[in-house]
């Protein structure tokens, strides 16, 4: 009886088979053969009447357009199906891939996994929000963790990590104890409960084995071992995570990569603080720290002026901080700050005045007290409680060109979208109709040793669980720069960007403990549950974190210098779609060459790992020590 009704449903299947599209054919053939039962996922087009025609046969629709539907059937109701009136085609397509790949192949990956590198002898590291460590990204195929450990610095209680007196460390253990539990968070009580370092890290180095092919979703690279700081975002506690992390990896004996996607607008943005500086001593030979630009390039962040005048005023709105830095050398006689709702006059070097309802404190510090020699003045809110809507001006008394260069260049950041007249000396340029602001990278991004990361439009539009497609109304097109990535140079001058990833709009692990995203940003099925749209260049360095893993797990001595050698040679361009001009876009078209808006181009690793481009990996060694010898003959 099996036989004759398997002959039955092929026999008729076969009668339409003008239907069926190839990859329906093709399920339906491999499920015949194994006698299997499988509930197919199909796009069904029609006639005016589908809708109806479908319902007739007791065909149930998950979403109706018109002429067209998707309907779930088993395949044992396949015949049903086609038996409609009015069918004319029943579609799969090929096995559909969310994009996170397409920022991450775009860097050209496929050439260090044809040659091995996967990621496997290099660790990823991740300053954060925490990871959502149940996640199927950051599970090997046994179901085991693939993260080495967790240092939870927001924890109460719980074990200090070794040399550590705060937080609670979790290992690979113990990850693996609570997983195996079946309670969840019984062992390891850390969440990420914001999901961003869930999403960095899935670009990094997640790869999710349930989805077949197993290659469909993954981070660039995507057999690194992990190791997770969730972070209290201090200053010191940060650098007290990259170094835990580089600690672990000189363990392992393995090189690392750590990926910050984080940063602010506080400090002289010349790579001279000592936040910079701590940071830049960390790095090393195989210890590589990547920064995120930060997303305020179309914001008034910035304020610039460089004429020599007796005094300045500097209109901003409301901000919990802001600072100035005056050119070194030049001169300031003293400082007021005035509000809707009070003042404070004259403060002079060296000192500090607080308002007299005690909200709002300026101060006026020496140019010896900063690494770079600038004179600098703070305006620091501690109470925003009835000036919040206010609006400030910062007044600069009697400067002078002490120096005699002729300009009294004069820098302020402040933490938002605020300065009035951000720009006065000169034009800032526009891209694709946007404000294009330089200096509006995050204060982070301006170290030496720091390979910082812009963001391009690597996806405008994207489909949802509730249809589609979505795009951002600010959003330009792919190939450009985004809007939001942070523009150089340094206020030294310095070529940061680095370099570019993809930005906009990254699909990656989506946290369980995070607050429902808009439906709009969950993809499709079956990925809505465990994954999330995101954008920044949070989401782009993560994309550049995994590359260069992969050039770091070849070049395990490299360290950012030599990095650097290959990466701001080695860079592609972007392009703009057809129909685009150059007028409407800016793209990168000359890779390997910095400018403060793309810096060398996006990364690309086909030259180290394509072998007949040969890479000879001196080239991109730093000479550290010379001698000159005495010319011969010497006359």
């Amino acid at each position: 009886m099996r036989l004759i009704t398997f002959f039955l449903i092929f026999t008729f299947s076969v009668l339409y088979s003008q239907h069926l599209g190839p990859f329906v054919k093709q399920k339906q053939t491999r499920l015949l053969k194994a006698n299997r039962q499988e509930t197919l996922h199909l796009l069904v087009s029609g006639d005016e009447n589908l809708l109806e025609n479908l319902k007739s046969k007791g065909i149930t629709v998950q979403t109706s357009l018109g002429n067209m539907a998707t309907v779930m059937v088993e395949t044992s109701e396949l015949d049903v199906l086609l038996s409609v009136n009015g069918i004319k085609r029943i579609t799969m397509g090929a096995k559909k891939r969310p994009l996170n790949s397409k920022t991450v192949i775009y860097q050209n990956v496929d050439k260090a996994y044809a040659k091995g590198y996967t990621g496997k002898n290099v660790i990823a590291g991740i300053v954060d929000t925490g990871i959502d460590f149940y996640h199927p990204m950051f599970l090997k195929g046994d179901g085991k963790t693939r993260i080495l450990s967790i240092w939870d610095q927001t924890a109460t209680s719980g074990t200090n990590p070794d040399g550590y007196n705060y937080g609670a460390e979790y290992t690979e253990t113990m990850i693996n104890q609570d997983i195996a539990s079946g309670s969840p968070h019984s062992v390891v009580p850390q969440k990420d409960d914001q999901g961003h370092g869930t999403h960095v890290a899935g670009t990094f180095a997640g790869r999710d084995l349930t989805i077949s092919p197993d290659d469909t979703l993954h981070g660039g690279a995507e057999d690194a071992n992990l190791i997770i700081v969730k972070t209290t975002f201090e200053s010191a506690s940060i650098i007290d995570g990259i170094q835990y992390i580089f600690n672990k990896a000189a363990a392992a004996n393995k090189p690392c990569v750590v990926n910050l996607s984080l940063g602010s607008q506080f400090g002289p943005h010349d790579g001279s603080d000592d936040d910079a500086q701590a940071i830049d001593a960390l790095t090393g030979p195989g210890k590589i720290v990547m920064q995120a630009m930060g997303n305020e390039g179309n914001d008034a962040v910035h304020y610039f002026a460089d004429d020599v005048v007796n005094s300045d005023n500097i209109v901003f709105d409301y901000s919990d901080i802001m600072s100035l830095w005056l050119e070194k050398g030049d001169g300031l006689g003293s400082v007021s700050l005035s509000w809707d709702h009070g003042s404070i006059s004259n403060v002079t070097l060296g000192t500090s005045k607080e308002s007299s309802d005690g909200k709002i404190t300026l101060y006026y510090y020496r140019p010896e007290w900063n690494n770079n020699g600038k004179i600098a003045c703070y305006v620091v809110v501690d109470d925003s409680s009835g000036i919040s809507g206010d609006t400030f001006t910062l007044t600069l008394n009697n400067l002078s060109d002490a120096n005699d260069s002729g300009t009294i260049e004069r820098h302020a950041w402040a933490e938002g979208d605020v300065f009035d007249n951000p720009y006065a000396p000169f034009s800032q340029g526009t891209l694709y109709h946007f404000s294009n602001y330089p200096y509006t990278l995050v204060n982070e991004a301006c170290g030496d040793k720091v390979i910082s990361v812009g963001a391009f439009i690597s996806r405008y539009s994207w489909m949802s669980s509730v249809g589609g497609p979505y795009s951002y109304t600010s959003g330009g097109e792919d190939g450009g720069i985004a809007p939001f990535s942070g523009i150089g140079p340094t206020a030294a001058g310095g070529q940061k960007p680095d370099i570019i990833a993809g930005g906009t709009n990254i699909l990656s692990a989506r946290s369980k403990d995070m607050p429902a995203p808009q439906n709009e940003l969950l993809p499709p099925a079956p990925y809505t549950d465990n994954y999330v749209y995101m954008q920044g260049t949070s989401m782009a360095t993560p994309a550049a974190s995994g590359a260069v893993a992969l050039l770091l797990e070849k070049n395990s001595e490299w360290g950012p210098n030599e990095l650097r050698a290959y990466l701001s040679t080695h860079a592609q361009g972007t392009s703009r779609p057809s129909g685009i001009t150059p007028d409407q876009l800016k793209v990168k078209d000359n890779p390997n060459t910095w400018d403060r808006v793309f810096g060398y181009g996006a990364v690309d690793l086909t030259y180290a790992f394509d072998e007949a481009n040969a890479l000879n990996e001196e080239s991109f060694k730093i000479v550290k020590t010379y001698r000159l010898d005495q010319n011969y003959p010497n006359p």
